[in-house]
């Protein structure tokens, strides 16, 4: 045990353990609730203009590549991480003192080996954490919600409810056809979007229609 404490904190597995050390504070800072995900987040989509702004994104990019901004830092500092400790303990297995040289060549090799494996561990999560962009009206068509005002026809605009995974939706809605009136109470259909109106057209809810 005394061995293996030893190697932890010796020659290039120290930063290695330092980091590990760091991460493991944190997620116990996030299971008490004192953190969350997203602390010290960063946000790589840098827009600027000219030169500087050009310089900045080619900058950005093997960031990007190692999937930063993609995943939360945390999160993949933490795998980072625990993946050189890892490596380092695998590798600087030479009990013999090892010069200065040596020692950054170790740390450099393994600082290489831990990227790659953070950049291929982090892949399956690119995708897990990207902001969800609300509906659409395009997205909306053929969803059904709810009439919430007194009546809706084609010449009386009126309002609607629709259930989403977020907050329920208002809508401004009209009866697609005069010969179609919805009261307070009945399921409609949203059938068609009237850009200039910003007014959803809606049509009765059959029986074999589904929301």
């Amino acid at each position: 045990m005394q061995a293996f404490f030893e190697k932890c904190i010796s020659g290039p597995t120290l930063p290695a353990t330092i980091l590990a050390g760091f991460s493991m504070l944190y997620w116990l800072l996030v299971i008490a609730g004192t953190a969350d995900l997203d602390s010290f987040d960063i946000d790589l989509d840098i827009d600027m203009d000219g030169d500087a702004g050009s310089l900045v994104s080619v900058g950005l990019v093997p960031l990007r590549f190692l999937n930063l901004g993609r995943v939360p830092l945390m999160l993949w500092l933490s795998i980072f991480a625990l993946t050189m400790w890892m490596i380092s303990m695998v590798l600087d297995h030479n009990p013999a003192p090892a010069t200065p040289l040596l020692e950054f060549q170790a740390f450099v090799r393994n600082t290489v080996l831990a990227l790659v494996a953070a950049k291929l561990l982090t892949n399956p999560l690119r995708d897990r954490f990207d902001p969800v962009e609300p509906d659409s009206a395009a997205q909306l068509i053929g969803r059904t919600c709810e009439i919430v005002s007194t009546q809706v026809t084609a010449a009386h605009i009126g309002q609607a409810r629709l259930i989403t995974e977020a907050a329920p939706l208002l809508l401004n809605v009209r009866a697609a056809t005069a010969e179609h009136p919805l009261a307070r109470g009945d399921a409609a259909v949203i059938t068609a979007y009237e850009t200039d109106r910003n007014t959803f057209l809606v049509a009765p809810q059959t029986g074999e229609e589904h929301a």
